[in-house]
């Protein structure tokens, strides 16, 4: 098994491929894993990550079939002055075919005004031998 971490981060705005990794070994995504944080703080703010096949983002198209993995989060408040915000999601039981030298994308939206971390684990089930990982 190989696990990839990703991490991009984000400004206001959308940052497509904020991040990428290429898949080392043929194999099958069994499961990821995302957390995406920001500063959340006043009304209609909103920041989400996607992860993808495809290079730039499919955060409002439909039947976006190169999408993987999407988390976001949005505060509504009636004034502002909330806290820092973070949001944790997974899903396991996949088998999502990857081969080698195929390329994942991470990509990132926010508000004017928010700031935002994404993180996100990939784990694969590959023929890497587990003592290649650990350089």
């Amino acid at each position: 098994m190989s696990i990839y971490k990703m991490f991009g981060d984000v400004t206001g705005g959308v940052q497509n491929d904020a991040a990428s990794v290429d898949v080392q070994a043929n194999g099958d995504i069994v499961a990821i894993h995302g957390t995406i944080y920001g500063d959340l703080d006043a009304d209609q703010e909103s920041l989400v990550g996607e992860v993808s096949f495809l290079s730039t983002n499919t955060f409002t198209t439909n039947d976006a079939r190169g999408s993987l993995f999407i988390i976001g989060g949005q505060y509504n408040f009636t004034t502002s002055g909330g806290s820092n915000s973070g949001m944790n999601s997974g899903v396991g039981g996949l088998l999502i075919p990857v081969n080698q030298g195929e390329r994942i994308h991470m990509h990132i939206s926010a508000t004017s005004g928010v700031t935002g971390d994404f993180f996100v684990y990939l784990y694969v089930n590959d023929t890497v031998s587990t003592a290649q990982r650990r350089r």
